[in-house]
């Protein structure tokens, strides 16, 4: 009631007729990895919608660069700032490289195994995938650049870093398996959790010896500055267990 009081539009929260007719202007569209991040499924969903999923490659491939570059920088910052700039080119190099030689065959072998997906969309899977990884690993670098600046010991710089990048690599694991999952509920499918689990340990062994190659990451002190290291020939599971045993000696400064 108002009591005989005629109270005007637009007072005492008492909206003008003519606002409703006017939406409220919506707030800017979140960015893509914080989409990714904080709305995994609806993301995925809208990604997989029939003539979508190729505008999300280019978005993700450049975040996949560009955060990838931020941790592959501090992973050279050890050795010197010309290590820093290499390391932070090779490091985005190697995860798309690794996808790259990856890819063709699990979506070959899903197709064998009587999947619809599309070959963008087994692409999308892996770009997101990609992009949690490298996303973590930039997360991570600040907390690396803290060790590298208070810790004098290599040995412990390299096993973190690997550590960060196992974690780095389970996160898009996950986000993977969720990928996939979504875009085979999409086509109305099941997920063929045995392919694809063969494949991931495929991708595994491919994106650690794809790394050994292209080594040095690093650059172990005392040793002159090489784009790509030269000599003997091991693998990276070798070179782990050697700098667990021998985190400071001659020989594992040599190879990474």
């Amino acid at each position: 009631m108002n009591d005989g009081v005629n109270i005007p539009n637009g007072e005492y929260g008492v909206a003008p007729e003519n606002e409703n007719r006017n939406p409220i202007p919506r707030a800017p569209a979140r960015s893509v990895i914080d989409r990714l991040l904080r709305e995994p499924e609806e993301f995925l969903r809208e990604m997989f919608q029939p003539g979508r999923t190729g505008g999300f490659l280019p978005v993700l491939t450049w975040r996949i660069i560009f955060a990838a570059a931020v941790f592959g920088a501090v992973m050279g910052g050890f050795h010197s700032v010309l290590m820093a700039g290499t390391s932070a080119v090779k490091l985005p190099l190697l995860y798309v490289l690794a996808v790259l030689i990856c890819l063709p065959s699990f979506y070959t072998s899903n197709c064998l195994f009587g999947s619809r997906l599309s070959f963008l969309q087994v692409a999308a899977a892996f770009a997101c995938a990609t992009a949690v990884n490298a996303v973590m690993l930039a997360a991570l670098a600040p907390v690396s650049l803290f060790f590298l600046v208070t810790s004098g010991s290599y040995g412990f710089h390299k096993l973190l870093n690997v550590f960060f990048c196992a974690v780095g690599g389970l996160c898009g694991i996950w986000y993977f398996v969720r990928a996939m999952r979504t875009a085979a509920e999409a086509s109305g499918q099941r997920l063929r959790k045995g392919v694809m689990f063969i494949w991931l340990l495929l991708y595994a062994f491919v994106g650690t010896q794809l790394g050994w190659t292209l080594r040095p990451f690093f650059g172990a002190p005392g040793q002159p500055f090489e784009f790509i290291r030269k000599g003997r020939i091991s693998n990276f599971y070798e070179n782990i267990i050697q700098t667990i045993s021998e985190p400071d000696s001659e020989r594992n400064g040599r190879d990474n």
